[in-house]
Parts: C-alpha cells; structure tokens; sequence
C-alpha cells in the first residue's frame, strides 16, 4: 500500500514537473513571437520625445531609439514648463508647431512626453485636477496652473495629432541642492513644499482622465536625496552612463508590457 502510494506520488510529481516545463516553453514561444512582432513594427517607426532640457539632451531617449529601432524627433527645448508662462510652454499650440527643428513631427506614431521639472523649479501652483478637466470641452480652461496647463497640453495635442499615441513619461525625482535653487535651500522639495515626483503624479493623472497612457518615471526610479548625484550630473540632468540608462529601462520595459511581452 506504502508502494502503491509513493509510486502516485512521484507520478504526479512528475506530471507537475513535465506540466510546468511545458508552461514555461510555451511562454518563452509566446514571448519571443510577440517580441519579434513588436521589433518588426517599431523598425523605422517615427516617434517624437516632446520636453524639456532632459528631452533637449537625448540620452535618454537615444537609447529607446537605437533598442527599438525609431526614427526620434527631438522636440525638447531648454527650459520648457508645461505651465503657460510664454509660447515655449508644452501646452501653447505654437509650442508643438513653432515652424523650426523642434516641432512635433506631424507624422508621428507615437509623442513620448516627460516634462513637469521645471515647472517644480519654479514652483508653479498645482490648481484642483478635478476643476481643471471637463468631460465636455475639456482642455479650454485655465492653463496659469499646472493641471490646467496638463489637461489643456493634452486637448491640444489630442486635436493636432488625432492618429498618434500619446505615452506620458511623467516626472523624475530632482534635488535642487547642488543647482542652489530655492533661495540656495535646495533639496527635493520646491518654495511650494513639493517634489518633482507630485508634479509627475498630477501630470499622469491628468493624462489617466484622458485615457492616455502613463509610466510615472518618478514611482519607478528609486532615486532620492543619497543618491541622486549617482544618476544626475546636477541632481536635475540625468548622467549618460547611468540616470539615462535607467530611465530607457524603464520605457522599455513600459513598451514590452503594453505589447505582452512579458
């Protein structure tokens, strides 16, 4: 009897084996496909890196470029706020069509945005996510907050380019010690009490109510006050060899999973 029931075990120990093994192939070859599907789709497809100096630079998004196989337009100018201050503000429409190199590519597939640090520098005011969203006309209100200037970015870029994807990157986490910002006080918070992480928070929640699709780079990266200088060259701009190549990890790692590859 003792026999009978060690044999059935060990029978069904490796039943579950053989199960499990043929599971884990079975995903490998699902995986595989649709990670080749996906390369062969991104080769040669025509995205646009729409922000600020940390957009400007490109490291970043040169390594998203070069693992997929885009062709990136590089739409990041120097000192951009999503805030409406002047006409190089993310949400003015003269912004994405200013008749230069920086425009957004009007045949763009994709408009990958990561903005928000500058307008946590300058410690412009939030405003009410919730009053500055309308389901009906949406962006065409108050743009002298940054939710009002998040949600009216978003109808504009909605209307001007109705055949791309958006994919909202969000806001990395920023130390203002080292750039003496605040009056010299530094540190991660802003004159307002804020981090560049919740200016990341609100512009992908405003971005969620558009049904945009969203990273939050600032949730993902576990950088802070210790270690900034490890991937920033300023506690602000992120270093070629190691703040960049986080940043693209995880894009990347966005993309496959939006995708299916697991």
């Amino acid at each position: 009897m003792m026999k009978k029931r060690k044999k059935i075990l060990c029978i069904t120990f490796i039943v579950l084996f053989i199960s499990i093994a043929l599971y884990i192939v079975a995903l490998s070859i699902r995986n595989y496909i649709r990670e080749k599907k996906m390369m062969e789709v991104y080769q040669g497809m025509k995205v646009t890196w729409y922000g600020d100096s940390l957009t400007q630079m490109y490291f970043y998004c040169g390594e998203v470029d070069r693992y997929f196989g885009f062709d990136g337009q590089n739409s990041g100018v120097n000192g951009s706020l999503i805030t409406m201050i002047n006409g190089s503000s993310l949400c003015a429409p003269t912004r994405m069509n200013c008749g230069d190199e920086e425009d957004i590519a009007p045949d763009s597939a994709i408009i990958f945005i990561m903005a928000g640090v500058n307008d946590w520098i300058y410690s412009m005011p939030m405003g009410d996510v919730e009053k500055t969203f309308n389901d009906t006309q949406k962006g065409i209100l108050t743009n002298d907050t940054f939710a009002g200037a998040c949600n009216q970015m978003f109808y504009y870029l909605k209307e001007h380019y109705p055949n791309a994807q958006i994919i909202v990157l969000g806001t990395h986490p920023a130390d203002g010690t080292y750039a003496k910002l605040f009056d010299g006080a530094g540190g991660m918070y802003n004159k307002l009490g804020l981090t560049s992480v919740e200016y990341g928070d609100t512009l992908c929640e405003v971005a969620q109510m558009w049904g945009i699709d969203n990273i939050n780079i600032g949730r993902k990266l576990d950088w802070n006050s210790d270690n900034i200088m490890e991937y920033c060259v300023d506690g602000i701009h992120f270093n070629q060899d190691k703040g960049s190549v986080e940043v693209a990890k995880e894009i990347i790692k966005f993309m496959k999973k939006m995708n299916g590859v697991i």
